[in-house]
């Protein structure tokens, strides 16, 4: 895929760890994300692993809720919820993970058919105190996820950050 297309749709944004909390992050930069999100990192040995899962391996998940004063085009449904499992980079070891966004539908529940095919992309460079998050719109299908992904890999590299 053409570099320029792929350096053209993504977004990043920069969230901090709270101090005295384990995994609320806030944004430090415009985001089209909620404000606040819980990013944890933890094992998944106890959940189902299958599909996606068994191949790569979950590693976390990030969850958020939009106030009611945020304004955002991913936020549609009450309780305006926006959540991600996040998946194992293998084949990108500077990167902390990757998922696809999924938002609250008409009946207030994130669900497999209220993922919005957008692909986010984790890099922590100070080991969790500091996440960017690489937004690719339209890209968390596997035709265009590891471009994103080698792209995004590509500058943690460069450090173009």
């Amino acid at each position: 895929m053409n570099e320029i297309f792929i350096k053209n749709q993504m977004i990043h944004f920069v969230y901090k760890l709270k101090a005295d909390t384990a995994s609320s992050y806030y944004s430090q930069t415009d985001s089209i994300l909620p404000e606040r999100l819980s990013i944890s990192d933890f094992d998944m040995a106890k959940v189902q692993n299958k599909g996606r899962a068994k191949a790569e391996g979950k590693k976390g998940q990030l969850l958020g809720k939009f106030k009611v004063s945020e304004v955002s085009p991913l936020k549609k449904f009450k309780p305006y919820t926006c959540r991600t499992e996040i998946f194992r980079c293998i084949d990108y070891p500077l990167l902390f993970g990757y998922g696809t966004i999924g938002i609250s539908n008409e009946e207030g529940k994130v669900t497999k058919a209220s993922d919005t095919g957008d692909l986010i992309v984790l890099f922590t460079p100070d080991n969790g105190t500091t996440f960017h998050i690489f937004f690719f719109p339209k890209m968390g299908s596997i035709e265009f996820k590891d471009d994103a992904l080698s792209y995004a890999h590509e500058l943690v590299k460069k450090e173009i950050l």
